[in-house]
């Protein structure tokens, strides 16, 4: 065992040190108790303890600066070892867990709806109102005329109904197809393109959408329908 007093090592028996003399109350066990372990005498030296002791407080700001180092150390461990917020450091298994976008080919964009053009028999049931084989509407015909050139003519209608008469102009020698749109209202189409008469034929219906140029009487005498196509 060591002497307490001065640390040298003695005979376990002894009650006083032969060194400096020291008085050792009972006898010292071969091992001590130090931070709740078992340590051999040889390890547990208590001058070199309170040596250790008297450095750290005769030398904190050393100490301090060592402590501070250690956690520097230890940071740098952690970042290196674990990637880091940055990746500095990467795994075969992170690269495959990486997913890459490729934006697909955008689809085509869908052709623009078709314009939606009012139906020809609206304007009709306004121009013509009340009017009748034995009796004149609201309007007179000059009062009709006024307000179809004002507010109808060469606008763009729906005409629809059942084929009355497929044939030529006589003076022209244009093609037309004259159609009922309702009782008493018949309009002469033209259409835009060289069409095939056989391609119509007569009582079926047909559908067309065209410039409404000519105000007819409505009762004896069709409307004109110009630039007319299919609809």
């Amino acid at each position: 065992m060591f002497c307490p007093e001065c640390g040298k090592q003695i005979n376990e028996n002894s009650k006083f040190c032969r060194y400096c003399g020291h008085h050792l109350a009972g006898v010292i066990p071969k091992e001590r108790i130090i931070n709740n372990k078992s340590v051999p005498n040889s390890q547990a030296n208590p001058k070199k303890h309170l040596d250790q002791l008297s450095f750290i407080q005769a030398n904190p700001v050393m100490v301090g600066f060592g402590i501070l180092l250690l956690c520097v150390l230890a940071g740098l461990y952690f970042i290196f070892t674990s990637g880091g917020s940055d990746g500095v450091k990467r795994t075969v298994s992170d690269e495959t867990k990486v997913t890459i976008s490729v934006p697909s080919s955008s689809p085509s964009p869908s052709p623009p709806p078709s314009p939606q053009y009012p139906n020809v028999r609206s304007a009709i049931d306004v121009l013509f109102e009340g009017e009748s084989l034995m009796e004149d509407g609201r309007y007179s015909h000059d009062q009709r005329k006024e307000l179809f050139n004002r507010n109808y003519k060469d606008k763009i209608y729906a005409v629809s109904g059942k084929i009355i008469t497929v044939g030529k102009a006589a003076f022209t020698d244009r093609k037309y197809i004259t159609i009922k749109v309702k009782t008493g209202h018949f309009f002469d189409v033209y259409p835009s393109f060289d069409f095939d008469l056989l391609k119509y034929s007569k009582d079926s219906h047909v559908s067309f959408i065209g410039e409404w140029t000519e105000l007819g009487s409505g009762i004896m005498f069709p409307h004109t329908i110009e630039n007319a196509e299919e609809n």
